[in-house]
């Protein structure tokens, strides 16, 4: 929402191209950077994350692995002052050790203003990386202006499992079975302009005069001929009324083309967005701001 307004911006639109195989790996092995503690699972609202972090205490790299809602992806993301601060998009290489294949892979770049440190992310879309990882796995994150990041994933393998089984069971606790997503190669595309989907206009006149704002994630379901059948919230704004209004103008208006198993025929699927909030000052329920939301597990 801008301005008392709404909004819809959605999850699967990231745009980052899938990666491209090179041959080998640079036979030089580098001074790896060791696990400062044990990866560590986040069970958010609405995603599975892991987390780690490598190198010097005072100067850590965090590495951020996270499944996307598009089946079989994974989005990597590392942060620290040896990062540098892209201003666009950057093709970088991840070379892993043993003479393994090389991955490229179009990062994107979030620098936060005054900040020391930058991040970049990027999308491994069919998960085929991740699935060629050796258990102790050896890598170099390597791109333009001189980065140079070698990483020692211990334990990455048991790791990837754990997550994988988080986002079964999440996926579980919305109603989509392991089956229902297994059969989806090609993910729902939706068509139209899905900023018109929920305007200014369409702000429930008592939400706007309390001001009441939030960030709310949806999950729709979809008809193999690109119906929505259902919409239901899987993380609240905290205001009954702005999650209703929104689910039931998703219902209306939101359009898309079905998604299609690996033979290419239409299949029931899902798709996961966010509606988000206003510019005046937070008027979030109290419990919902001081509440943590994710909980965490270490492991490995």
């Amino acid at each position: 929402m801008k301005s008392l307004g709404m909004s819809v911006v959605a999850v699967l639109a990231l745009a980052i191209a899938a990666p491209a195989r090179a041959q080998l790996a640079d036979p030089e092995e580098p001074a790896f950077l060791e696990p400062l503690d044990k990866w560590q699972v986040d069970f958010a609202e609405t995603s599975c994350r892991l987390f780690r972090r490598f190198g010097d205490k005072a100067r850590p790299v965090f590495l951020r692995i996270e499944r996307e809602i598009a089946p079989g992806s994974y989005s990597w993301s590392v942060v620290g002052s040896e990062i540098p601060a892209y201003s666009s998009r950057a093709k970088i290489t991840i070379v892993p050790a043993s003479g393994a294949p090389v991955w490229e892979f179009d990062a994107q770049p979030y620098v936060k203003p005054g900040a020391t440190e930058a991040m970049i992310q990027w999308l491994d879309r069919d998960g085929a990386m991740a699935r060629n990882f050796a258990d102790n796995q050896q890598l170099v994150i390597r791109g333009p202006r001189k980065l140079d990041l070698p990483l020692h994933l211990a334990n990455v393998k048991a790791a990837l499992k754990a997550l994988d089984a988080c986002q079964t069971d999440l996926m579980e606790s919305w109603g989509l079975s392991a089956a229902l997503v297994a059969k989806i190669a090609k993910p729902p595309e939706a068509t139209g302009n899905p900023g018109r989907w929920a305007t200014n206009d369409d702000y429930p006149s008592d939400d706007r005069q309390k001001r009441n704002e939030g960030t709310t994630t949806f999950l729709l379901n979809i008809s193999a001929e690109g119906k929505i059948t259902a919409c239901r919230t899987t993380k609240s704004s905290g205001f009954e009324s702005l999650d209703k209004q929104t689910c039931q103008l998703l219902l209306q208006r939101a359009t898309f083309r079905p998604a299609e198993d690996a033979a290419g025929k239409p299949v029931e699927s899902y798709f996961i967005l966010t509606a988000c909030g206003g510019s005046f000052p937070s008027r979030r329920p109290k419990a919902q701001r001081q509440a943590g939301e994710n909980a965490a597990l270490s492991i490995f």
